[in-house]
């Protein structure tokens, strides 16, 4: 199995992990906890998404991107050194902040979660501080292992997590409410962040030009990924908060659980990428590295175009069904949100060649657009139309920033998007979603639920065919790395693929 195959496949269990865990996390906050108190918990979890974004300094993105690099090049000191260099201002960054938030905890008043007014009560931020200080160390430890290609590692710690996650959410949100709900959430960070300390064991100099690489790609991504949480890390929840109540958070909350589990899983095939491009960059294969971006963006959009635009069929069913009816307010909004994340999730490959390619300035400057767009409608759009006014404005804002990214990408750096395969693959997976939506409108029971999505699978295979979608090498592709399937499946696709090159 190669070094990619192998990455991309325990990459692929630790995505899942962390997938699961946060997906059965969320249903079990609305189930127990209804719509005000999944409102509290997804309060919280903006909160220190915004921190991470903030203390993370770009530290972990420079781990996956250098590491990878340096040890493709036989220099496994100088990957430890730079490792162990960047480890100890991020720990100093995890108590600080987890020190902060305690200590503006402690200033107000020790009453019990208030699902009106989350924000004022004692406990939340001390909550917030917690898992704020374990989620800092955590993003450091899975991307210090990740840098060192030991993926396998990641898979066995996610894993352990996932199972802890479900439990103490289970039973944190019986026993203590939303409280008792974001410690479960916190469970999760635990190993990972003992896992960072190994970073810092292996002192050495660093090289002066890989220095200086260092700090400016760890700038740009830190700056980056500030002004990217105003686009994709839940900003409208902060504004839906003020506006409309913990409430409208908890419906809007529902429809952003809905769009993740939609990309997840063909997004968790791409967790071998950085380090796969990283090392094609750091040898000077560009060409390969073009086509492989090419390649990729396709399979992508082959996975996940289908997956959002059949799931936002069938949206009006599956949202009771998991959330229960009094989520039924949340439909409109999860359908705009789903669709939308497919966009997203496609230009995730684009966003990572930007990154090998060491022009993380460019996502910086879009990210201040971004913020820009976004914060103007938190205070103009959503307020006025809550909910599905920041469905949309999410929507149109991610649109935009996606475009402007393929632009650069091609213009600037010379990687071009196959825009007529990506078209063609969009119109077969509107296809699908229209065989799957009919099925649910001749009988709208959830016993047709199956049914449906048998009718999508099969009429999106039938659209691929007719718009010949994929090219030659790519269905190759999808062949050679069928004997990595699971035996259960390697027959469906390899029939699937064969009826495709006909």
């Amino acid at each position: 199995m190669s070094k990619f195959v192998r990455n991309s496949f325990f990459g692929t269990i630790a995505g899942f992990a962390i997938t699961l865990g946060n997906f059965f996390a969320g249903l079990i906050v609305a189930r127990v906890l209804g719509v005000e108190g999944s409102g509290v918990v997804a309060f919280v979890m903006w909160v220190v998404t915004m921190v991470v974004a903030v203390g993370g300094f770009g530290f972990p993105a420079s781990l996956q991107r250098y590491v990878p690099e340096l040890t493709a090049q036989g220099d496994d000191k100088a990957a430890s050194s730079l490792s162990n260099l960047l480890f100890w201002p991020s720990l100093l960054a995890s108590v600080i902040a987890g020190g902060a938030f305690v200590a503006y905890g402690m200033t107000l008043d020790v009453s019990g979660v208030d699902v009106a007014n989350a924000s004022a009560d004692r406990r939340v931020w001390l909550v917030i501080g917690l898992w704020a200080s374990c989620q800092l160390l955590a993003e450091f430890g899975i991307a210090y292992l990740q840098g060192l290609q030991r993926f396998d590692q990641v898979a066995k710690i996610t894993s352990i997590s996932f199972v802890l996650q479900i439990v103490l959410v289970l039973v944190g949100s019986f026993l203590a409410g939303s409280v008792g709900a974001v410690l479960g959430y916190v469970s999760a960070s635990l190993i990972p962040a003992i896992c960072a300390f190994q970073a810092g064991a292996a002192r050495g100099p660093v090289d002066k030009s890989l220095r200086r690489r260092v700090i400016r790609y760890s700038g740009f991504r830190w700056a980056a990924s500030i002004t990217a949480a105003f686009v994709w890390a839940r900003m409208e929840v902060f504004f839906l908060e003020i506006s409309h109540g913990t409430h409208a958070v908890g419906l809007f909350t529902a429809g952003l659980m809905l769009a993740s589990i939609a990309v997840q899983g063909p997004q968790l095939l791409t967790r071998g990428l950085m380090a796969y491009f990283s090392e094609q960059y750091g040898v000077g294969a560009y060409d390969k590295l073009r086509a492989s971006y090419a390649t990729s963006i396709r399979m992508m959009a082959l996975l996940v175009l289908p997956c959002c635009f059949g799931l936002a069929a069938l949206a009006p069913e599956v949202v009771p069904m998991l959330y229960g009816d009094a989520f039924r307010d949340a439909i409109p909004a999860s359908i705009i949100l789903v669709c939308a994340s497919a966009v997203g999730a496609c230009a995730t490959i684009a966003a990572i060649v930007t990154w090998v390619m060491e022009r993380s300035d460019f996502e910086f400057y879009t990210g201040i657009a971004g913020a820009i767009l976004a914060s103007l409608a938190g205070l103009i759009i959503i307020p006025e139309f809550g909910i599905i006014g920041a469905a949309l404005s999410r929507a149109a804002t991610q649109i935009a920033l996606v475009a402007a990214g393929l632009w650069f990408l091609e213009r600037v750096l010379k990687c071009p998007t196959p825009y007529a395969d990506l078209a063609r693959l969009f119109v077969s997976a509107i296809v699908c979603a229209l065989a799957a939506r009919l099925c649910m409108n001749l009988d709208s029971s959830l016993l047709m639920l199956p049914v449906a999505i048998a009718a999508g699978a099969i009429a999106y295979v039938l659209a691929l065919k007719l718009t010949k979608a994929l090219p030659n090498e790519d269905l190759m592709q999808i062949e050679a790395i069928t004997s990595h399937a699971p035996n259960a499946i390697a027959p469906v696709i390899r029939a699937t693929v064969r009826f495709l090159k006909r």
